[in-house]
């Protein structure tokens, strides 16, 4: 009995002072307060299941009713059209609007007060594609350029490493490869971050991401490579053609010339055969990856251009002096080989030593 009555004056104290209100309380209306924006003796203003606004307002004015109103009507029309998050900005723009009426002696409504919440909603309407999937607490969007974005009232501890993955994985997919296959990779983030979400209790050693890991990963690796493949293919063509104009230019030097071409070609070759039989690392930059396939080339004209030097100052394959496709194929073999020219070089100074 004693109970009941407490109960009863909890309810009627809440009624005349909406302060007491906190987190987990139940309004007056029967929905349930998971965060609040303001409040005060008379008002207060609380976000409910799904991030909807909600508000118990004493001795309203009829500016403020007004204002209610036309947040109700903007409420609704910003939940159809707008994620989660979005909707959360709505939110706190539509409460500030609201507390800003209450407070603000003498307040007067009128029909450019929501502009800027009209605007915002209209700026963003277009962005929600669909509604991958939904429950109780969760809601999984897909926006328009394929991207995933996800919403939860409650998020509990045991989602933390599932959520990590999920922003790890689609960041990762959307830094590297093009758009055109976002889709597919946000068909299986989605799908897991679903799993996740739904799963009563999860543990660290569950990975519902792991289809999604190794789909990504495998993705980025052909990506990266047929990347790679057409930026070495790029640089090589410029410096065959460089090469060419150098030497119809200057008309001379022709075993130069040939030998730094060679080296390129060794090069090619050898970055052909290294993409077929290992492996990219996903998490490597790709500019970084592009860099180095670039560097290549133009040590294989170094090294191409060394092994005729050698040749012809018989300090290094000597009896091949002259001997143009003789020179061409070891400068090919510079390029294609990555210890070809640093054992020569050390054989070179191993000779000047003992000479010394």
């Amino acid at each position: 009995m004693t109970s009941q009555v407490t109960d009863i004056s909890t309810k009627e104290g809440k009624l005349n002072d909406k302060r007491l209100y906190e987190i987990g309380d139940i309004s007056i209306t029967g929905a349930e307060i998971f965060g609040i924006y303001a409040s005060s003796l008379n008002f207060i203003l609380f976000s409910g299941e799904n991030g909807g606004l909600g508000w118990e307002v004493n001795n309203v004015s009829d500016a403020t009713s007004d204002v209610l109103s036309e947040a109700k009507r903007i409420g609704t029309l910003g939940s159809s059209t707008l994620t989660n998050n979005r909707m959360s900005i709505v939110n706190r723009m539509l409460a500030d609007l609201i507390s800003t009426s209450i407070h603000t002696n003498e307040f007067e409504f009128n029909d450019n007060l929501f502009n800027d919440i009209e605007s915002y909603i209209e700026m963003y309407r277009d962005e929600l594609k669909s509604i991958v999937s939904s429950g109780p607490l969760f809601t999984i969007y897909r926006l328009k350029d394929d991207l995933i974005q996800w919403s939860h009232s409650n998020l509990p501890e045991s989602l933390r490493k599932p959520v990590e993955d999920f922003n790890a994985l689609q960041s990762l997919a959307t830094t590297v490869l093009p758009k055109k296959q976002w889709k597919s990779v946000s068909r299986l983030l989605s799908a897991s971050l679903s799993s996740a979400f739904r799963h009563k209790s999860l543990t660290d050693d569950v990975d519902l991401f792991e289809k999604s890991r190794k789909f990504i990963n495998s993705q980025i690796e052909s990506y990266l490579k047929i990347k790679i493949f057409y930026v070495s293919l790029f640089t090589t063509i410029i410096m065959q053609t460089l090469l060419l104009f150098g030497y119809l230019y200057i008309q001379s030097g022709l075993m130069y010339f040939a030998g730094a071409s060679a080296g390129i070609f060794g090069v090619m070759v050898s970055s052909l055969q290294r993409n077929n039989k290992t492996s990219i690392d996903p998490y490597t930059s790709p500019l970084g990856l592009y860099s180095e396939g670039i560097s290549r080339i133009f040590i294989g004209i170094v090294f191409g251009v060394f092994v005729i030097f050698c040749a012809n100052s018989e300090l290094a394959l000597a009896p091949f002096k002259g001997d143009i496709y003789a020179l061409v194929c070891f400068s090919f073999i510079s390029g294609f080989s990555e210890r070809f020219v640093p054992d020569l070089m050390s054989s070179v100074a191993g000779k000047v030593n003992n000479n010394g």
